[in-house]
């Protein structure tokens, strides 16, 4: 990182472990085996343009085609399993975004990208709905006796999840992939982001993660996910915790790109430069611009995504100078909100939701 002159070794590390479970709960077999590394040395090419560089690194890990009779174990038979990694530098953007594609030939297990941080922290950060949750990462004691199901590290997450020591941080962002797990790693935190999980049954009741089944037991041969697939995540370093350094804004930006469309109809000029929605603060996220259920104007809905109370100016520009309200979820009047200075102000706690209706002047 040149902002910062740290370096980080070992990221987008692949590493496929055995499944037993179903489709409600991961287990992992009795006796377990681990392919962190392909089978013979990787391809990598560099392609330069204008304003990106692109890695791309081509890998053949040989894995277990599938489990053992029993289930107890990862099977010795073999298969080749594919991956081609991209990871993309773009002048101006402080993130590396990985385009992975997997050829996916294995059977009953869990394909993930480690990202050692060199952080050492006790919590996970997640982007959740309408807020970040955070989440220790040690796991909480077991007792088989009375509890249904065995504690794992895995989690959901929307958008990001990130690790820090205050001082430094590491965010993982993702397009699609809502599982992860925080790992203590030798060195810090190690964040697992899960690509594929590879099983055959909607629920089982001879596993271990769990007393009985879940479900009714049925195969479910899709769910093995043979064939090609394309994950999309991004790499974002940085100073202090995911809002400091600016992460969540990557994150965003990542997930839900800029999309150019070309509008063939019309004749009419816009400026370079526009805006439909002004927002001052960066702990706000926006949830939804829409038309008003009943048609009366329209619904701007944001939320506190800091853990802390956030203040912001926050306007419609085609409806600047008209009146505001501060509505319920049903779109139901709460209070008129008054403009100051022709701005309207907002003021929510953590994890806060916000919701707005502008009318045109």
């Amino acid at each position: 990182d040149k902002r910062t002159g740290r370096t980080r070794a070992g990221l987008n590390r692949f590493g496929a472990g055995g499944d037993k479970g179903d489709e409600y709960n991961y287990c992992v077999p009795e006796t377990e085996t681990v392919s962190d590394a392909p089978d013979s040395p990787a391809k990598v090419g560099v392609t330069r343009g204008a304003n990106t560089s692109t890695l791309t690194i081509e890998m053949t890990y040989r894995l277990p085609a599938g489990l053992s009779s029993d289930r107890m174990a990862r099977s010795d038979a073999l298969c080749d399993e594919r991956i081609v990694s991209e990871g993309r530098l773009t002048a101006g953007v402080p993130r590396i975004d990985i385009r992975t594609t997997v050829f996916n030939a294995a059977e009953d297990h869990r394909l993930r990208a480690h990202f050692p941080s060199g952080v050492a922290a006790a919590v996970s950060k997640a982007d959740q709905h309408f807020g970040v949750v955070e989440r220790p990462i040690a796991l909480p004691e077991w007792d088989p006796e009375t509890w249904m199901e065995q504690p794992l590290g895995t989690h959901p997450q929307k958008s990001f999840v990130s690790v820090d020591d205050d001082a430094n941080g590491l965010t993982i962002a993702n397009r699609g992939l809502p599982e992860y797990e925080v790992l203590d790693g030798p060195d810090g935190a190690v964040i697992a982001l899960t690509l594929l999980r590879c099983v055959g049954w909607l629920s089982r009741a001879d596993i271990s993660s769990r007393k009985g089944g879940a479900g009714p037991q049925l195969r479910t041969p899709g769910a093995q996910l043979h064939g090609r697939h394309v994950l999309e995540y991004s790499i974002i370093p940085h100073a202090g915790d995911w809002e400091a350094g600016g992460a969540h804004v990557q994150a965003v930006q990542h997930l839900r790109p800029m999309r150019a469309r070309w509008n063939r109809h019309g004749l009419g000029h816009i400026a370079a430069k526009g805006q439909l929605l002004e927002v001052e603060s960066p702990a706000f996220q926006v949830s939804a611009i829409k038309r008003a259920e009943d048609c009366d104007g329209a619904i701007v809905r944001l939320y506190n995504q800091s853990g802390d109370e956030a203040s912001t100016s926050i306007d419609l520009v085609p409806y600047g100078g008209g009146e505001v309200q501060m509505v319920n979820l049903n779109e139901e009047h709460i209070a008129d909100v008054p403009r100051i200075d022709g701005k309207v102000l907002v003021t929510a706690g953590p994890n806060a939701i916000v919701t707005l209706r502008f009318r045109p002047a």
